[in-house]
Order: structure tokens, then C-alpha cells, then sequence
């Protein structure tokens, strides 16, 4: 039997862009490409050149990607910045040098989808596990999304993610 699919979002569901903010190298690019927007501060954080360079995994994300992998097909599916060419390598590094350190299903690198949106996680039956809403709402029918957000989303963290989808393996 085919195990099920899950796909994983990078950008602050596997990777924690504040932990880059601490580099020296990072905190003085962080001025550039920050903008308002209907009066909050956003920061363009995938838009700073090696922010990957410098990102550590959201904590459990590692771990919690390895438990899920023992009863899923598991997937990283990442939108890269235009204006960040480089951020397209070094997704993929970030991803070698986190996942594929203790060879997690195999070469995991090989299972990193870099797309515009996020249709191809629309296969019947897969789960996509997501920090918010993706902008341009490309979640069709097909893939169950989960929210992990620590503030406020169903799933605040990495176990309650991990406890759900281990209750709903085959």
C-alpha cells in the first residue's frame, strides 16, 4: 500500500527566519527590506540575500519531519523570492544540511519542491502543513492543509502537528 503524502512549507514552519536575525551579516540587511503595509512593518525576510545561510530549523521541525516520515511520503514544497535568486540554492543546502545529516528518507534533498504556488500540493488525499494562509490561496481541493502557528493556529506546535497525523495514518 502507498503511503499518503505530506508536504511541508519552509518559510517559518521548518525554517526560523528569526534565528538568522542574530548574524551580524543578516541584521544589518534587515533595514532594506522592511516596507509598511496598511500601517504594519513586514519584513521581506526570504527577499534578504543568505538569510538561509543563517537559518536554523523552527525548533522540533527536524525531528518532528523524521517521526512523520516513518508513516508518510514526506515532500518540502517552497516558494523561492524572484528578487533572491540566490535563496533557490540555498533552500537546498538548507534542506541537505538539516535533513540530509542523518540521510532522512534517504537523499531528502531530492524531495524539495521549488514552485510559485502551491498546486502541487493539491493531490487527493495529502496533507500540506503551512505557517498561514498562502497568499495567493492556491489550496485547492485535494490537499488537507494544517496550520502550524504558534499564536494562532489549530496546531501551536510541532507534537500536536505529529500527534495528528500519526492518529490519522494507515
Amino acid at each position: 500500500m502507498k503511503k499518503r503524502i505530506v508536504f511541508f512549507d519552509m518559510d517559518n514552519v521548518l525554517v526560523d527566519f528569526e534565528s538568522a536575525l542574530y548574524a551580524d551579516r543578516i541584521k544589518e540587511q534587515v533595514p532594506k527590506y522592511e516596507s509598511i503595509v496598511n500601517g504594519v512593518k513586514k519584513t521581506n525576510y526570504d527577499d534578504i540575500p543568505e538569510i538561509f545561510s543563517y537559518s536554523k530549523p523552527v525548533e522540533g521541525a527536524v525531528e518532528a519531519v523524521k517521526t512523520i516520515s516513518q508513516k508518510y511520503e514526506v515532500y518540502i514544497v517552497s516558494n523561492a523570492s524572484w528578487d533572491n535568486p540566490i535563496a533557490w540554492s540555498q533552500k537546498l543546502e538548507w534542506v541537505k544540511k538539516y535533513f540530509d545529516s542523518d540521510n532522512v528518507n534517504g537523499t531528502f534533498y531530492k524531495r524539495l519542491v521549488l514552485a510559485q504556488d502551491r498546486d502541487v500540493t493539491t493531490i487527493t488525499d495529502s496533507y500540506l502543513v503551512e505557517g498561514k494562509p498562502y497568499h495567493n490561496a492556491s489550496h485547492k481541493s485535494g490537499s488537507n492543509v494544517i496550520y502550524l502557528n504558534k499564536t494562532n493556529g489549530d496546531f501551536r506546535d510541532w507534537s500536536s502537528v505529529v500527534n495528528h497525523l500519526m492518529q490519522q495514518a494507515v
